[in-house]
């Protein structure tokens, strides 16, 4: 037998002779991604052997997916798929108004519920990250619409859009700027309309009274009108 030689500086020493021999007849991979509400595949490719690293975007937010894979020996013959990685992608943000009058509107702000809320002892590996800011774009205006952009920093949560036109609609929607510098899918579109002006009319008046009847348009129906006598 030959003597074994001396390990050399920043050399390694093999720890698992079969595990090497299997890693040198893969012959390049194939990975397949799967939705686990449809079992749509969402994305296939084939890479070459030296690939370890490898981002997949266009995901859907708050979905599970089931990652697969198989590869090819060294005859060429490709194995069986293997079902290698179960994971959940984090949801969107939903807006929640907290406020509205008739010169703002006041927002917050949090990520939407997971699947692995309700079930914490799931196999899903669900990954967080970290966000660099925010950006609210608010559409409306009436009949000069606009649209216009707020960008925050990721510590609000909250916010106030102010210098608003009473009795007018508008829209809202939110994302997310990674620490990558991506930015991430916008929340759900919500729409809203802000306060009308309040209008003081009189109702009925005599030789020593005078009832007046303070008011919104009728559109705001969740306010009840105020009577002062």
């Amino acid at each position: 037998d030959r003597p074994q030689l001396p390990v050399e500086p920043n050399h390694c020493l093999e720890t698992s002779p079969d595990l090497s021999a299997g890693v040198r007849q893969v012959q390049g991979y194939t990975l397949k991604l799967l939705a686990q509400a449809n079992n749509q595949i969402e994305f296939h490719e084939s890479f070459e052997p030296g690939t370890r690293t490898y981002t997949i975007y266009g995901l859907k937010p708050g979905c599970r997916y089931v990652v697969l894979a198989r590869w090819n020996t060294l005859l060429g013959h490709p194995c069986q798929w293997q079902e290698c990685l179960l994971f959940e992608t984090q949801p969107a943000y939903q807006i929640d108004v907290q406020d509205v009058g008739e010169h703002f509107i006041s927002i917050a702000w949090q990520r939407a519920p997971c699947p692995s809320d309700t079930d914490p002892d799931s196999a899903y590996q669900r990954s967080t990250s970290h966000q660099l800011q925010f950006e609210i774009v608010i559409e409306g205006g009436g009949h000069n619409e606009l649209t216009n952009s707020i960008e925050l920093q990721s510590s609000e949560t909250s916010h106030k859009l102010e210098g608003l036109l009473p009795a007018t609609s508008y829209a809202l929607k939110l994302r997310a700027m990674s620490t990558r510098g991506r930015w991430g899918v916008f929340s759900e579109c919500v729409r809203l309309r802000t306060l009308s002006m309040l209008a003081l009319t009189v109702v009925r008046q005599g030789e020593n009274f005078v009832k007046l009847m303070l008011q919104r348009r009728s559109h705001q129906d969740d306010e009840k009108d105020e009577e002062y006598r």
